[in-house]
């Protein structure tokens, strides 16, 4: 029944101090007609800021901390330091979760650290990484325009983690032409992982050119790769040069005007460049078109397992706009 003053009285009783002074926390969700239990849920849950109480870290023989999916989570305890037994902190899927204390560092024994957030004003840093050899499985590294010194990436030491498989590399999504190109470009490169990576995602990268590292062809075992808002680069990495790639995503760079060889690689060591792709996805690309055939009309499209179907789809997306095409090989 619409039309009373429902939300208009459920709004005066959520602003009230009196309901302030009782609850620590509360969320404001709208519930339509189409009621969906799930959908509410995750509203109320991401409204909700979760807070960590500093005693959190006089648990000393704490081993595992999960907090995967708490998406209200703001904070971690200051005092995370003395946590020195923890071998898994689990922080995933923390979207509120938009700065992490210092001294992580001296968390020597940590193998599991799913996420890392950057800060500008003495938090967690770059370089705190270079101690924590351990770490293994998936790292994400969050808010990277905040890095003003090469010599972090650097001492972050990626290159020798051995163990991790998956690494998310993402800078600030809002646009800032202040950064330094070469600076970003500098970050990059010296935030080469190690050659056992499989799974590789690098999104708003504020360079206008990638590493060359990225495409090489020592990454023997990556067999996915994720580019998404690098809105500064005009060509794409030498990524035919991947011998096991099997899914190539390219989203939202809007610079890209066309696909070229400078893909396939100018060192590509076998008789046809990505020799294992499966999947290959172009998403948010420019509105005015991009040539994706710039190499194929004479030189024939160089993807050995590709079918037949895949040669009469291609030219239509040269004919038009590729704000989003999606092939699977």
């Amino acid at each position: 029944m619409g039309g009373v003053g429902k939300t208009t009285l459920a709004q005066m009783v959520y602003n009230d101090d009196r309901v302030n002074e009782v609850f620590d926390s509360k969320a404001w969700a709208c519930v339509s007609d189409d009621f969906d239990i799930i959908g509410v849920t995750k509203t109320i849950l991401k409204a909700i800021k979760a807070v960590l109480p500093e005693s959190l870290s006089n648990l000393c023989n704490l081993q595992t901390l999960r907090l995967r999916d708490c998406w209200g989570l703001i904070n971690l305890p200051v005092g995370i330091r003395k946590l020195i037994n923890l071998r898994h902190l689990e922080n995933s899927n923390t979207s509120q979760l938009h700065e992490m204390p210092s001294g992580i560092d001296q968390l020597t024994s940590l193998q599991t650290l799913s996420k890392v957030v950057v800060s500008n004003n003495g938090g967690f840093r770059l370089n705190d990484l270079g101690n924590l050899s351990l770490l293994a499985g998936s790292l994400a590294i969050l808010e990277l325009q905040n890095v003003t010194n090469v010599q972090e990436a650097r001492d972050a030491n990626l290159k020798n983690k051995r163990d991790l498989d998956k690494i998310v590399l993402t800078w600030n999504s809002e646009y800032d032409d202040s950064l330094s190109k070469v600076l970003q470009q500098d970050l990059l490169e010296a935030l080469r992982p190690h050659t056992n990576l499989t799974r590789l995602e690098i999104e708003f990268y504020k360079g206008d050119q990638f590493s060359s590292w990225v495409g090489d062809s020592s990454f023997i075992k990556l067999v996915k790769v994720r580019l998404r808002g690098c809105t500064y680069c005009k060509c794409l990495p030498s990524l035919g040069q991947l011998p096991v790639l099997k899914d190539l995503s390219i989203q939202s760079m809007l610079e890209v005007k066309a696909v070229g060889t400078e893909l396939c690689g100018k060192d590509c060591s076998w008789e046809f460049p990505f020799p294992s792709l499966e999947s290959l996805s172009f998403d948010d690309m420019p509105e005015g078109g991009m040539d994706l055939l710039k190499f194929s009309r004479r030189e024939r499209m160089p993807l050995p397992c590709a079918p037949k179907a895949l040669y009469k789809s291609l030219p239509k997306v040269e004919k038009h706009s590729c704000f989003a095409a999606s092939f699977t090989l």
